[in-house]
């Protein structure tokens, strides 16, 4: 039976089963550009919804976690085949506001 209309427009305030968070991996190339490219959006993401890994212990312990905003890597690294960044989070509210927002600002950039 399908979800009622009105529970599929409610905000989600978890996630459903046993998922607890989601990541998002921003990819970019080996260029000059590309590099510069993807520091910029990284600082975009950090100036618009914060970096938890950046906040102080004492402040993360009184919040409920926001987004972690992790360095670049600019090399392949496990299953990610190109340079990338990843940004994780916990939130349903996090995610409604994050996802939609890499997809209007990725540029060139793969999410």
């Amino acid at each position: 039976m399908p979800l009622s209309r009105t529970d599929l427009l409610k905000p989600a305030t978890e996630f459903p089963g046993t998922i607890r968070g989601y990541d998002a991996h921003i990819y970019f190339g080996d260029t000059p550009e590309s590099k510069a490219s993807a520091e910029s959006l990284r600082n975009k993401i950090i100036e618009t919804f914060g970096n938890d890994l950046a906040e102080s212990k004492e402040t993360n312990a009184k919040l409920p976690r926001g987004i972690r905003v992790h360095n670049p890597v600019p090399y392949p690294i496990g299953p990610h085949p190109i340079p990338m960044f990843e940004c994780d989070f916990e939130s349903p509210q996090v995610f409604a506001k994050l996802v939609p927002w890499l997809q209007l600002h990725h540029g060139s950039h793969s999410v």
